[in-house]
């Protein structure tokens, strides 16, 4: 026989020993029902998100109507939708956000809406490990991150010392074969094994996202489903070849079983839990107690600059009281010089978190299970990057509500702007196609791991004993 033929022969029977034994039948359909729970959730969190945007809308424009007509024509207040902001709640929820429901919480809290500005005030992290991911909300790139890379070893970790232990390894090298042959067939065969207990019935939940119309079927998002479900199947990958490669080392299956054990802990969840502690040490950001203190000195001191200026246009004007458009006028100035101390502050906060950030990520990326959710967390349009901009958005749109309000005032437009003259949010969501480079990157340094884990195996593999220990 040829060696390809040796291989395809290993690589069937390691398929029927990981996927069609009982072991592979418990994995599957526990799997299989983890991922149903996965995509039933997804499905109402989408149903809800839609219906809450939907409704949100009409109850924005209905509270702003109530509001314009509380006053009489021609005396009006500039208040504005601050709070409640109807162009934000109108945006439908990010694409695919079903994917990874619990990722955007890995940017821990992010802001909440205080009178005219949206501000970062908690620098809080949520549990960055898998176990946390998945308590936190059941979806499916944390089950995908925990259970999967558990369900992934346990195909593979007796692959090798398994046959060693039951005395069926000699006969495998009682004919003219390679240890490479040997150990690329057992490689394959768990791969195999791994795309029929994990991989399908992980398509089969994406593909009922897609009916049930909690993912759209529109090419954007079809992109982005298929991309998730590739990044899934290398990440996976990685701990099948990991499994193969600590059997290929070892002379026992419960030996192997621990060290992955072991491994799986310190990858998954002590290294993220160690570079967030390291970031926090380093890097500590401000809590929010501390940046609402200097908040309301910047507030103060706005209010001071206003109170002068008011003071000097009414010494400079024999100490009458301003008029409307003066005092528009002033607002604007007031406005400009507040803006000024906000975005000092914003600006020293932004830094230290820049720092954080650079400090957590050098740490936590060598961990494949932050790494997978990361680029899930971009696929789901969850990530920071995207949550900043939103931010940005949201701020840029609250300044114009402002200014378009006192400059109705200078230019004599009497009463308050229609709903439908009101600034639009300027926002567009990220294409799939602007996101490319990063996905690509991300899939491709999966899999090189998996390449080099898979040269691990065979070098270890190289000076394995091939007879079993007497009495072991």
């Amino acid at each position: 026989m040829t060696a390809f033929a040796v291989m395809r022969v290993i690589a069937r029977r390691q398929f029927q020993e990981a996927a069609l034994a009982p072991r592979g039948t418990f994995l599957a359909i526990f799997w299989a029902l983890l991922v149903l729970l996965a995509v039933w959730s997804g499905t109402l969190a989408a149903s809800s998100a839609v219906e809450s945007h939907q409704a949100s809308a009409s109850v924005a424009r209905d509270a702003y109507e109530r509001w314009v007509g509380l006053y009489p024509e021609g005396d009006w207040r500039p208040v504005y939708m601050a709070v409640e902001n109807p162009l934000l709640l109108q945006k439908p929820p990010a694409p695919a956000r079903a994917l990874s429901g619990g990722i955007d919480d890995l940017a821990g809290s992010w802001a909440i809406p205080t009178g005219f500005h949206l501000r970062e005030l908690d620098g809080r992290k949520a549990d960055l490990s898998p176990l946390g991911t998945l308590l936190g909300g059941l979806d499916l790139a944390g089950l995908v991150a925990l259970v999967g890379a558990l369900a992934a070893l346990a195909l593979g970790f007796d692959a090798v010392s398994g046959e060693r232990e039951r005395g069926t390894l000699a006969l495998h090298f009682a004919n003219p074969i390679g240890r490479g042959t040997f150990i690329f067939g057992k490689a394959l065969g768990t791969l195999g094994a791994l795309g029929l207990v994990l991989g399908l019935p992980l398509l089969m939940g994406l593909g009922a996202l897609l009916a049930l119309g909690a993912i759209a079927s529109t090419p954007e998002n079809l992109a982005r489903v298929g991309a998730f479900f590739f990044a899934s199947l290398l990440y996976l990958a990685l701990w099948s070849l990991l499994a193969v490669a600590v059997s290929a080392s070892v002379r026992r299956s419960a030996t192997s079983f621990v060290v992955l054990a072991g491994v799986w802990l310190l990858l998954a969840i002590a290294l993220p839990k160690v570079a967030l502690a390291t970031a926090n040490r380093m890097h500590p950001l401000p809590a929010p107690v501390a940046l609402e203190q200097k908040l309301s000195k910047a507030l103060d001191a706005s209010k001071d600059y206003y109170r002068a200026e008011f003071g000097k246009w009414k010494d400079a004007h024999g100490g009458q009281r301003p008029d409307a458009k003066a005092t528009a006028e002033l607002k604007l100035s007031y406005y400009a010089f507040h803006r000024k101390q906000l975005d000092a502050i914003v600006a020293d906060y932004e830094g230290t978190l820049s720092r954080w950030n650079g400090t957590f990520a050098l740490g936590a990326r060598l961990s494949p299970s932050y790494a997978y959710q990361e680029l899930a967390s971009v696929l789901a349009g969850t990530d920071p990057e995207r949550h900043r901009t939103v931010l940005a958005a949201f701020n840029r749109y609250l300044w114009d509500l402002k200014l378009q309000a006192e400059q109705r005032i200078i230019d004599g437009q009497d009463g308050p702007p229609a709903y439908a003259e009101l600034p639009r949010l300027r926002f567009e969501e990220p294409r799939f196609a602007e996101r490319v480079t990063p996905v690509a990157q991300a899939l491709g340094g999966f899999l090189l791991e998996a390449l080099f884990i898979a040269a691990l195996a065979l070098l270890a593999f190289r000076r394995y004993p091939l007879k079993a220990q007497t009495g072991s």
